[in-house]
């Protein structure tokens, strides 16, 4: 039995098409590669593309079950920035402008008293951190 197919069709052109749509979804699927592995292990302060502009912040909320006042800064890379106060046994809330991903650390000062850092952690624009102080707070981070 023949095999029948419409005028003007052959074998070869469906091949030389099916090689054109692999060549060309090959070459987009390694620009995206290119694209997606330029940004990774070139900086760790690129500024973040997904965040509109009025929410490049970072909120911290912080819970202090202490009865000491307890200051707090943000340290980052270079950086360290005053959040402010939490009065004893209240909570308090913080915003700091934030338009790039960076590890920080939060320094916490309890008036009279100790004198600590959290444990690094990365921040992103637009992250909520919550931190609860501890009563009897005699070291923290590590």
């Amino acid at each position: 039995m023949r095999e029948t197919r419409p005028c003007g069709s052959s074998t070869e052109g469906m091949q030389a098409e099916g090689d054109s749509r692999v060549r060309k979804y090959g070459r987009i699927a390694v620009f995206g590669m290119v694209l997606s592995s330029s940004g990774l292990g070139c900086g760790t302060t690129a500024r973040t593309p997904f965040v509109a502009q009025q929410d490049a912040r970072l909120n911290i909320e912080v819970i202090n079950r202490a009865f000491e006042d307890a200051t707090l800064h943000v340290i980052a890379v270079g950086r360290r920035i005053r959040l402010g106060t939490a009065t004893g046994a209240t909570t308090a809330t913080f915003m700091v402008p934030w338009d790039t991903s960076l590890e920080i650390q939060i320094e916490i000062d309890l008036l009279a008293s100790y004198s600590c850092a959290t444990r690094p952690i990365w921040a992103d624009p637009g992250d909520t951190i919550l931190l609860e102080i501890e009563q009897g707070l005699r070291h923290c981070g590590y």
